[in-house]
C-alpha cells in the first residue's frame, strides 16, 4: 500500500468536519440503495457507522455484503470512494469506542443524533472493510493526476 497516498487520505477524512458520507447497498433485486450516515473510521481505512437492524441498508448488507461509500469536500475539492464489504462490529470494546465516536458528531451540531430516536435493541454497529478504495483531488496545479487508487491485499 501507498503510505503518501494513505496518510493523504486519513488526513482528508480526519479534515472532514462533516463526516457524514453516503453508503450504498444492492436489494435482492439488484438495484442499488444509498443513505448519508455519519462515519468514523480507522487507520487501515474500515468505515464504521451505525444504523438500525430494520434499516434498508442493515437488511441489504446482510444478504449481500457488497457496500460502496462515497465522501466529499468542496473546498479544497476531494473525494474519497471506497467499495468493500459490510460486516456487523459485535466486540463490546469496539463498540464502546463507536457509541461516542460516532453520536459526538450529530451532538456537536447541535442535531438530535438520530440514533437517540432509536430503540436501542435495534442499533447495529456497521464495519466496511475496503477492497477497492479512489480518492480524488480536484485541486488546481496538482501534478500527479486527479485520481489516486490504492490496491488492497486480500
Amino acid at each position: 500500500m501507498d503510505n503518501k497516498l494513505l496518510e493523504e487520505i486519513i488526513f482528508f477524512l480526519k479534515g472532514d468536519k462533516q463526516k457524514l458520507c453516503t453508503v450504498s447497498t444492492v436489494t435482492e433485486d439488484r438495484k442499488p440503495e444509498s443513505a448519508f450516515v455519519y462515519y468514523t473510521f480507522d487507520e487501515n481505512l474500515n468505515i464504521y457507522f451505525i444504523t438500525r437492524a430494520g434499516s434498508r441498508k442493515y437488511k441489504n448488507g446482510m444478504k449481500n455484503p457488497n457496500i460502496s461509500f462515497v465522501v466529499f469536500t468542496e473546498n479544497p475539492p476531494k473525494t474519497l470512494q471506497l467499495e468493500g464489504t459490510l460486516s456487523i462490529v459485535t466486540d463490546p470494546k469496539a463498540q464502546t469506542w463507536l457509541f461516542p465516536e460516532l453520536v459526538t458528531l450529530a451532538t456537536e451540531r447541535n442535531l438530535v443524533p438520530p440514533i437517540s430516536q432509536m430503540d436501542t435493541s435495534e442499533v447495529m454497529f456497521m464495519k466496511i472493510t475496503p477492497n477497492w478504495v479512489r480518492f480524488g483531488n480536484f485541486e488546481l496545479g496538482r501534478n500527479d493526476g486527479m485520481f489516486q487508487e490504492i490496491k488492497i491485499k486480500g
